[in-house]
């Protein structure tokens, strides 16, 4: 009977750390999901797309979380001066176990 509730304890911690961990997009796969997705983009839709750059951030174990995938910094590091989209792509595995988000910025450049 310990044996049993010590499972159903260790199941139970695992739906909660499942459910816990939501990432952005449009679909989400409990076993692995790869997606792309549309964000922002500049309505006036007079920026020109001469250069994409990506910046992504990783979770490991939904305990550890590292990188940068702000649009900002990614624009300003690759020499983008004026942004025509945003863009977004999600890779999880097992959900709590990895999972890696990026923005994906085109622009104008110098």
């Amino acid at each position: 009977m310990k044996k049993m509730i010590t499972i159903l304890l260790i199941l139970m911690t695992i739906c909660l750390f499942q459910a816990c961990n939501i990432t952005q997009g449009p679909t989400h796969g409990a076993l692995f999901s790869h997606t792309k997705f549309p964000g922002d983009f500049n309505p006036s839709n007079e920026v020109k797309s001469q250069r994409t750059a990506e910046g992504c951030t990783y979770t490991v174990l939904s305990l550890f979380s590292f990188g940068d995938s702000g649009a900002g910094k990614i624009a300003k590091e690759n020499g983008i001066i004026r942004i025509a989209s945003v863009d977004y792509k999600a890779t999880i595995v097992y959900t709590t176990l990895f999972t890696k988000f990026c923005s994906v910025v085109t622009g104008e450049s110098k």
